[in-house]
C-alpha cells in the first residue's frame, strides 16, 4: 500500500461524517460499559456486562462502517442507512457468534501464551469482511480469513496497522485514568477509542479489498 493511499485512508477514517458518527457512538457505549468493568477484568462479575455489550453492538457498528468503506473506495453511490441496516439484520446472528468464537480463540491463545493469541487474532482479521461484504456463512468466512492471511507478509501488514492503534489507545486511556483530568480525560479516552476503531476498520478493510479476488 503506497503512502498516498495510506494518507487517503487516514483522512477518510477521521473526516468521513458517517464513519466518525458510528465510531463515536460505539466508543461512547463501550466507555459506558467499561465503567462497570474493563474488557480485561475477567475476574470482575460485571465483566460479563461489558463483554456482552461489545459482542452485541459490535456487529452493527462493523456492518455500517464496512459497507461505507467499500462504497467510498469503489466509488459506489449507496443509501448508507438502508444498506447498513440491511447488512446488520441479515448477518447479525453469524457476526455475534463469530465475535464470541474469535474472542474465545484469541483469549485461549493469550492465556496459554501471548503469541498464539495474537497470531490467531491476526489470522481471523478478515472474517467480518467476508460475512458483511460477501454474505458468507461463519465457517466459510473463518476459512477464507485463514486463507487470506496465510503469508507472513499479510500478517505483518495487519500487525503494523493494529499495533500502533492499540498502543496509542492504551496510552491515552492510561493517561486519562492516572491523571486527574475530569471530563477532559473522559473526552480524550472516547475520542482516542473512536479514532482507533475507525482507523482500524478502514485500514483493515482496505487491505482486504486489495487482496480479494476480482
Amino acid at each position: 500500500m503506497r503512502s498516498a493511499q495510506v494518507k487517503q485512508l487516514i483522512r477518510i477514517s477521521l473526516t468521513d461524517s458517517r464513519i466518525v458518527a458510528v465510531s463515536l457512538l460505539f466508543s461512547v457505549a463501550l466507555f459506558a460499559a467499561n465503567q462497570q468493568a474493563t474488557l480485561y477484568e475477567i475476574q470482575n462479575p460485571r465483566w460479563v456486562f461489558s463483554m456482552g455489550l461489545l459482542i452485541l453492538f459490535s456487529p452493527i457498528a462493523h456492518s455500517f462502517i464496512l459497507i461505507r468503506v467499500r462504497s467510498l473506495l469503489n466509488r459506489e453511490s449507496i443509501s448508507f442507512i438502508k444498506r447498513g441496516l440491511a447488512a446488520s439484520a441479515a448477518f447479525y446472528p453469524r457476526l455475534v457468534v463469530g465475535e464470541i468464537l474469535v474472542s474465545l480463540a484469541t483469549a485461549a491463545g493469550l492465556f496459554l501464551l501471548l503469541l498464539p493469541g495474537i497470531y490467531m487474532g491476526l489470522r481471523l482479521s478478515f472474517y467480518k469482511q467476508e460475512i458483511i461484504l460477501h454474505g458468507k456463512s461463519l465457517p466459510a468466512a473463518l476459512r477464507a480469513s485463514m486463507a487470506l492471511t496465510r503469508s507472513w507478509s499479510t500478517i505483518g501488514s495487519i500487525l503494523l496497522i493494529l499495533a500502533p492503534i492499540y498502543g496509542v489507545e492504551m496510552l491515552v486511556g492510561y493517561l486519562a485514568g492516572s491523571i486527574a483530568l475530569g471530563a477532559w480525560g473522559v473526552i480524550m479516552a472516547i475520542l482516542a477509542a473512536a479514532a482507533g476503531f475507525s482507523l482500524m476498520n478502514v485500514l483493515i478493510t482496505a487491505v482486504y479489498l486489495e487482496m480479494e479476488p476480482q
